[in-house]
């Protein structure tokens, strides 16, 4: 398994930011998150997702930097702590599309660093929206919206 992680005092994100209590007070009862249950209410305050998405471009420059590409980053594999962020393997079975593939992926070419920049676009997407930039009622719809519309305007 391979593992990217980023860290800088400044701007790493803790991961008790995503997680309101249950009054709505943030949680310090969690070391680590993922991505995905930080966007499980849906959108996050402007603040927070222009922090996540810099912290996950760090993570991301880092990994390209080193000549290695991820080829599956979605918000599940994204893990956010008070330390930084960690990148870690994908997590979808390869039967599912994913709804942050890039095209050429589903198009059955190689991943490379474009598809992860692609990847990262949908990401930062939904923590600015909370919904995902293409949606389609079964697996063969969704790759086709990814493939041949752009997304709608956030807004």
């Amino acid at each position: 398994m391979s593992y990217m992680n980023w860290s800088s005092s400044s701007t790493a994100p803790a991961a008790t930011e995503c997680l309101p209590g249950p009054t709505g007070e943030t949680s310090q009862s969690f070391e680590s998150v993922t991505l995905d249950r930080c966007l499980a209410e849906g959108r996050l305050p402007l603040a927070e997702a222009l922090r996540l998405s810099t912290a996950l471009a760090n993570a991301l420059r880092l990994m390209h930097d080193q000549g290695r590409i991820h080829g599956a980053l979605s918000p599940s594999c994204i893990e956010i702590g008070a330390s930084g962020m960690i990148i870690g393997p994908g997590r979808l079975p390869q039967s599912l599309v994913s709804p942050y593939a890039a095209p050429e992926v589903l198009r059955g070419q190689p991943a490379d660093m474009r598809s992860d920049i692609f990847s990262f676009g949908a990401i930062v997407y939904e923590l600015v929206s909370g919904h995902w930039p293409f949606e389609g009622a079964t697996p063969e719809a969704l790759a086709a919206a990814i493939v041949s519309q752009p997304p709608p305007p956030v807004g």
